[in-house]
C-alpha cells in the first residue's frame, strides 16, 4: 500500500491534511517543469544544451586521445 493511500482524512487533523495535500501538489507541479539555468542573462542552460556540451567534450577528448 502506497503512502498516499494511507493518507486518511480525520476531522481532528484537517488543517495538517490540507497542508500535506497542498505541499504534494506543489512538489508535483515543480517536478514536472524542465530544468533550466539562466547564466546571468547570456544564455539558458537546459538539459539539451548539457548533452550537446557533453558530446562536444567527448569528441574533443577522442580527438586528442588519438594523438597519444
Amino acid at each position: 500500500m502506497s503512502f498516499h493511500e494511507k493518507l486518511e482524512y480525520v476531522d481532528q487533523f484537517q488543517e495538517e491534511y490540507r497542508v500535506v495535500r497542498k505541499t504534494m501538489v506543489t512538489v508535483m507541479t515543480v517536478a514536472q517543469q524542465p530544468l533550466r539555468l539562466n547564466c546571468f542573462g547570456f544564455f539558458e542552460f537546459t538539459q539539451d544544451r548539457f548533452y550537446e556540451l557533453l558530446s562536444m567534450a567527448y569528441s574533443l577528448f577522442a580527438f586528442f586521445n588519438d594523438f597519444v
